[in-house]
């Protein structure tokens, strides 16, 4: 705000400079102009003064030649004589005086002053306009908006952004707003999974406790010997901690399964829209993406039909097997195909070279779970599951299939 403030003074400095340049060349130049006028129409009068001096009379005299002189005059009684409607020259030849009207060809004295300092007045108000309805329109909200992103970062999330009529930043104030209650929100559900994520292991932890207390006790009694005379005491014992042990597997089961489910899952909100928009918005990022490293995202030929699920989800899944076919595959070549099959949209993300294996091709959805292909490479393990998820919630599908050295993930999106 400060550096733009600063600018407005330096365009008000600039203009107060220049006005005064323009008038000081200006006032010269017309001292200029009139000094070379009156040297001319002078000339002149001298000329036809000299005309009048060698007996030529006053009715005789070739005007038509002159520039500036209009008329000769000789003086007659009366005050008209020095009172005429333009400039004059009164000259005495031979005793008798003559007045010598003459005009001058440039603008009246100080037109061009004027008509200068109206220009730069107008172009300085229209200026100074333009900048002060930026500095209240675009650079005090934008000044305003400039802390929320630090006051996210730094957890702040209580304050709202407030909200103001504009039609430069409606969307983008709207926008900051709802990633700032997305985030509250987010941490709020956290903060809920956190705790139910420790109640249930603290609850999990003292049920194993029985059955380890058990498992303990059953060996003890074992190893001093206290079974040895009973056989089928001993057995039985033994049995029991077998139970035991399968009742500690199913616990570490749930507990295996309780970390898989806490994996967030963004809700989807359900609507309509074409396929073209879907597509259009994935050719529009990746051609920006990857044309640096020249990679061609190619999407065949398709009949666009209107999609029935969460737009924002769409895209998330498309650019997640998009990403994945760049980063698992040659990287030189991505084909999007589409296909139909029971009122539903297939979209085929097909993938080349250094696909997983065949033997590992039923758990790349499965959460936490990286191919032998993935080795070197980045990557949690939760994006394909994520994306199976997320498509269950839509109402379609997600699968995969091996076709030689290419890899075809295909998302089933169902028509509206």
């Amino acid at each position: 705000m400060k550096a733009f403030d600063r600018l407005i003074s330096i365009v008000i400095l600039v203009f107060v400079l220049l006005a005064a340049v323009m008038n000081v060349y200006l006032i010269a130049d017309q001292v200029k102009r009139d000094s070379e006028e009156g040297r001319q129409y002078r000339v002149e009068i001298s000329r036809l003064e000299g005309n009048l001096a060698s007996g030529t009379a006053v009715e005789d005299l070739d005007l038509s030649s002159c520039d500036y002189v209009t008329a000769v005059v000789p003086y007659e009684e009366g005050e008209q004589f020095y009172k005429p409607a333009s400039d004059y020259e009164l000259r005495q030849i031979d005793g008798d005086l003559y007045r010598f009207d003459y005009k001058t060809k440039g603008s009246p004295k100080g037109t061009s002053l004027v008509i200068c300092n109206c220009v730069l007045a107008g172009a300085f108000l229209l200026s100074l306009g333009v900048l002060i309805f930026i500095r209240s329109q675009i650079i005090k909200p934008l000044d305003k908006l400039s802390s929320v992103p630090e006051e996210l970062a730094r957890g702040n999330l209580s304050t709202g952004v407030m909200e103001k009529k504009s039609k430069f930043f409606g969307k983008l104030v709207w926008g900051l707003d709802v990633l700032r209650q997305k985030v509250e929100d987010d941490r709020k559900r956290n903060r809920e999974l956190e705790k139910e994520e420790k109640t249930l292991l603290l609850s999990l932890s003292h049920d194993i406790k029985t059955p380890l207390s058990a498992i303990k006790l059953s060996a003890k009694a074992l190893s001093s010997g206290l079974y040895d005379d009973d056989e089928d005491r001993k057995r039985e014992v033994a049995e029991g901690i077998g139970d035991k042990v399968v009742e500690i597997e199913h616990y570490i089961k749930d507990i295996t399964g309780a970390a898989r489910d806490d994996v967030t899952i963004p809700e989807v909100n359900i609507s309509e829209f074409y396929l073209s928009e879907l597509l259009s918005k994935i050719r529009e990022y990746y051609d920006a993406k990857y044309d640096v490293t020249k990679t061609e995202v190619a999407v065949g030929e398709y009949k666009d039909v209107l999609i029935k699920a969460d737009f924002d989800r769409a895209v998330e899944v498309l650019q997640n097997l998009v990403e994945n076919a760049y980063k698992y595959g040659t990287g030189n070549r991505i084909e999007i195909s589409i296909g139909r099959e029971e009122y539903c949209s297939l979209v085929n993300v097909k993938s080349f070279g250094n696909v997983v294996p065949a033997t590992e091709l039923p758990h790349i959805f499965d959460s936490f779970w990286r191919g032998s292909n993935a080795e070197g490479k980045e990557g949690s393990g939760l994006g394909l599951y994520i994306c199976r998820r997320l498509m269950g919630k839509m109402g379609g599908d997600i699968y995969a299939g091996l076709t030689g050295e290419s890899m075809i993930v295909t998302a089933v999106f169902p028509e509206a």
